[in-house]
């Protein structure tokens, strides 16, 4: 008698129209679970599994950096006066236009642009204020 195929509620139903459906699922399983527990091996060296040759193990993930940024940003923005708070959420939070931002907060649209040009700059200066002072910090250390 030939096996039943295994009952699983998240499983996709795709497979009961294919033979041997479940059976390839489980071989896939196998094959990827060896790939990645394999030994990462040079790309040159014809022993490292499919798939694998080039894995590097740590990889520079450009969202890290970015939330760095933002928790050194959070402590710069609680300084700002709430009006300037309220123009950053509005223009950037909501994505209003500047003139939309204006008529929220009951300035002109070019009195919109300048504040947003104060405000980004001061946001700017303190963000590589920080900067200096952890690097500084990091050579002070070493």
């Amino acid at each position: 008698m030939a096996p039943q195929r295994p009952h699983h509620p998240h499983r996709s139903e795709s497979f009961s129209g294919r033979s041997g459906g479940w059976k390839a699922d489980r071989h896939a399983r196998r094959r990827l679970r060896g790939s990645l527990d394999a030994p990462v091996i040079g790309s040159d060296d014809e022993r490292a599994p499919k798939g694998t040759e080039g894995r590097h193990i740590a990889l520079e993930e450009p969202g890290y950096e970015l939330i760095d940024e933002l928790q050194s940003l959070r402590p710069l923005l609680d300084q700002l006066g709430e009006r300037d708070r309220k123009i950053l959420s509005l223009r950037f939070g909501e994505e209003l236009t500047q003139s939309e931002t204006g008529d929220r907060v009951g300035l002109s649209q070019m009195h919109v642009s300048r504040q947003l040009t104060r405000i980004l700059a001061t946001l700017h200066e303190g963000l590589l204020a920080d900067r200096i002072a952890e690097d500084s910090t990091d050579v002070e250390g070493q």
